[in-house]
């Protein structure tokens, strides 16, 4: 099987075999996934909440439900 691969220098649309976009075409907008949310979050910053010493502790800003 033999693979052809277009010239690096040519933009990205043409080596898809696409056309490429002008200089006044916007780009194209990449939507970005949203990572699924697993547990319990901190109220103070939404990080993820971790369980220690009998209390949530969150990891990143240090929120800990026991301390009131």
């Amino acid at each position: 099987m033999v693979t052809t691969l277009a010239p690096v220098n040519q933009p990205v649309g043409e080596r898809a075999g696409g056309a490429a976009r002008g200089a006044g075409d916007p780009a194209p907008v990449r939507r970005l996934r949203r990572m699924p949310s697993f547990g319990p979050r901190c109220p103070d910053c939404a990080g993820p909440l971790a369980f220690g010493e009998g209390c949530s502790l969150c990891p990143v800003c240090g929120y800990s439900a026991c301390a009131t």
